[in-house]
């Protein structure tokens, strides 16, 4: 008997060699599609590995081929990034879901899990957020997301497809070093070394962090919920945040050092306060976050002192 084929996009991302293990260990076969414009050539054990880019007809038509379900990864990788080239994030997210639509769409494809990001919101909602919560995105990247959604709502119910919008993922893979990489393991690399911390702003806005192997675990919740999504958002997030100020103070307490802190003004896009309200992935997908944020940073800790 063979098993069904998941179509990853973004496979050779953070997040997506995550989604591979975990959707290896469930049973799939995996599709592992990457243009590895940012992610790493490293293997990806039991995929089929092909090279393309899915923003294109060709590229979304050869990764839908044969496929059972699609989860699309794949997109522009950051606000600060976005702001300087909104043509490329555009590219990069809207138009490759676009692609992948037609593509599924064409193949009698039923479930596309699409990872959107909880920068839909902006600054509108009162947080914790909840998935009808007013959306006001404030950057390119933000933009491209919703602009993705709103086409995969579109697409039922011939497609059905749910928009996982997943708030700040963090873990052990995730690149320190990157021109735009993300908070965590800046903190966590330059705390390890006795390195100063750039704060930007007061230090007082607030994120919801989930480890990267509970995003990976809502991916695969998502793909074998029983019951129909048809486009509809759902948080994906561990419901508790944290300031900026006490995120680094934490970072220091485990890695056994006093952080060397200097702030800068704000940054253009970013989002002042940020929580989720985690009730729907719950009932939904019977999805709930178990790392808390003190063991997840312990583990990414542990991993960037060997890496």
């Amino acid at each position: 008997m063979h098993k069904p084929i998941v179509l990853i996009t973004g496979a050779a991302g953070f997040l997506g060699r995550h989604v591979c293990a975990a959707l290896g260990r469930r049973g799939w076969a995996l599709r592992a599609v990457d243009n590895f414009s940012a992610g790493s050539r490293e293997p990806l054990p039991g995929a089929e590995i092909i090279e393309a880019d899915v923003s294109t007809a060709a590229g979304a038509e050869l990764a839908c081929r044969g496929a059972s379900a699609v989860v699309h990864l794949a997109a522009f990788s950051s606000v600060p990034r976005s702001l300087a080239d909104p043509d490329q994030a555009r590219r990069d997210t809207e138009q490759s879901t676009l692609e992948l639509i037609r593509a599924a769409s064409a193949r009698g494809i039923g479930r596309f899990v699409f990872a959107s990001s909880s920068s839909v919101y902006g600054d509108a909602g009162m947080p914790p957020v909840q998935e009808d919560s007013p959306l006001a995105p404030k950057s390119p990247y933000a933009q491209a997301k919703l602009a993705s959604e709103v086409h995969l709502r579109q697409a039922a119910p011939a497609l059905d497809a749910v928009c996982l919008r997943f708030f700040n993922i963090y873990g052990p893979g995730q690149r320190p070093d990157a021109t735009y990489a993300a908070a965590i393991p800046q903190f966590c690399r330059r705390i390890l070394r006795d390195e100063e911390v750039t704060i930007y702003g007061d230090g007082e806005q607030t994120r919801d962090f989930l480890y990267v192997e509970d995003a990976a675990l809502s991916v695969t919740a998502a793909l074998e919920a029983g019951r129909r999504f048809d486009g509809a958002p759902v948080n994906v997030a561990s419901g508790e945040c944290v300031t900026i100020n006490r995120l680094v103070a934490l970072v220091g307490e485990l890695a056994g050092r006093r952080p060397r802190v200097r702030h800068e003004g704000e940054r253009r896009g970013d989002v002042r306060l940020s929580q989720a309200d985690v009730t729907r992935a719950k009932s939904w997908m019977d999805f709930q976050a178990a790392v808390p944020l003190r063991e997840g940073l312990r583990r990414t800790l542990a991993w960037l002192s060997g890496h």
